[in-house]
């Protein structure tokens, strides 16, 4: 009952400080920062160092998870703020686009009876390793497998890309990858390129905050993953 005056308060406290301390070195707070594992590996550690210097009391608790984690953390306000694929009401989050991941499947050159061209039809019975079942992807890829009526028979959920890509690499089986993550592995040969009709879209990545909520710690971590996601 009374959490709602409460984040009232608390913003309202947090607009006061930004107000009595122009100085963004001044700013503080204490943000639990919700990431996908292709922000984590990629350009995560540039943001963060970014950040560090221009908002050196700015504190940042890290989780780690799959985008429908973390969505489900943000509604139940463990998390303050998430780099993900979420999909949450605009009435209660704010979204601002950071990024656009091409994923492919991808497989080993040498995994057996991979037909030229995947489709809803012959991927219901291939062996498919993956993040999360079909119904908990976020974005596009959820509009992919959605439009496309897909459902997996022989599917292997192993909770992060690196996992996926190590055990399509050693011949499990085929999996859904971003493609910057994976470059080296294609370029070196463990891991070949697969054809679907369709393509799978590009997936948006995001910084999702809660409505109404405008201070300037926030902001901080807009800027500070837009600017890191831009130069990826």
């Amino acid at each position: 009952m009374l959490l709602p005056f409460t984040e009232e308060v608390l913003m309202s406290f947090g607009r006061l400080m930004e107000a009595a301390s122009p100085d963004k070195r001044q700013v503080a707070g204490y943000i639990r920062l919700g990431v996908t594992e292709n922000v984590a590996i990629t350009w995560l550690p540039t943001m963060i160092k970014a950040l560090k210097r221009e908002y050196p009391l700015i504190q940042i608790e890290l989780e780690i998870g799959v985008s429908h984690v973390l969505e489900e953390k943000l509604s139940a306000r463990t998390l303050d703020m998430a780099l993900a694929a979420c999909e949450l009401p605009p009435s209660r989050f704010h979204s601002m686009p950071l990024q656009s991941l091409d994923f492919r499947w991808m497989c080993s050159p040498s995994l057996e009876e991979v037909p030229d061209i995947l489709t809803a039809e012959n991927l219901v019975d291939l062996p498919v390793l993956s993040v999360t079942r079909e119904w908990q992807a976020r974005g596009s890829l959820l509009q992919w497998h959605t439009d496309n009526k897909i459902h997996y028979r022989n599917v292997t959920i192993c909770n992060t890309f690196r996992t996926c890509a190590s055990m399509a690499m050693d011949g499990l089986g085929l999996a859904q990858l971003p493609v910057r993550l994976f470059r080296e592995e294609v370029r070196q040969g463990k891991l070949k390129i697969l054809r679907s009709e369709p393509e799978v879209p590009p997936l948006q990545i995001m910084a999702i905050r809660p409505n109404g909520d405008d201070s300037l710690v926030y902001r901080a971590i807009e800027g500070a993953a837009s600017i890191a996601a831009a130069g990826e």
